[in-house]
């Protein structure tokens, strides 16, 4: 699967801060979230801005000329790339990944990891969640991430077990979804699909 390669390469590259070594080779989207779960910073880098008014707990690195708006809070293990702009009032719950030429604003980002150059800028929840590169979440958007019955969660055109109680969406590079849409969990959005505003959507959504 061509996302699975690009989510791979993309992954193993930002780990690389961590440990020179890193090495992935991603079968499936969501095993990126079982490797997140075990993500540590050990040593704190701050080479962007942070505003007065921004809370963290713990070691986390935010990369050149970023800048974290108050009253952001971070929560957990978080790497966030170069050029990108968290907040005002964004909640990232670690461990997340964050990409570079990102917008994040008033949004709660759990458990998720967030490619290149999209944008979650209004009022969106995503919830242990792989959004791809150049993605936009309309106004409202949420990835649910947990069924009602608890069950594990499956995924796909074939609707393969992930083994996963908690997983929301997975979407390829170049999707986006209007305003006041969501995605149930387990939900996959093909490479450059739409979510219709006000939609609420499950499975697979084709272009």
């Amino acid at each position: 699967m061509e996302f699975v390669k690009e989510l791979s390469d993309w992954l193993e590259n930002v780990l690389k801060q961590l440990d020179p070594k890193a090495k992935l080779s991603l079968k499936y989207p969501w095993e990126a979230l079982k490797i997140l779960d075990k993500l540590t910073v050990e040593k704190e880098s701050i080479q962007g801005q942070i505003e007065t008014g921004v809370k963290w707990d713990v070691p986390f690195i935010l990369g050149k000329n970023s800048v974290l708006k108050a009253p952001t809070v971070i929560e957990g293990p978080v790497i966030i790339g170069e050029n990108s702009i968290i907040g005002p009032f964004a909640y990232l719950r670690g461990p997340c990944i964050i990409g570079s030429d990102c917008k994040i604003g008033s949004a709660e980002i759990k458990n998720s990891i967030i490619m290149d150059g999209s944008h979650c800028a209004h009022f969106n929840y995503v919830g242990d969640s792989i959004v791809g590169k150049r993605c936009n979440l309309g106004a409202g958007t949420k990835l649910a991430n947990l069924r009602f019955d608890g069950d594990i969660i499956k995924m796909g055109r074939d609707k393969k077990s992930t083994g996963l109680r908690k997983l929301g969406a997975v979407l390829e590079s170049g999707s986006q979804t209007g305003c006041n849409s969501v995605l149930n969990p387990g939900t996959y959005v093909a490479k450059k699909g739409a979510v219709l505003p006000g939609s609420v959507v499950s499975g697979f959504v084709d272009k």
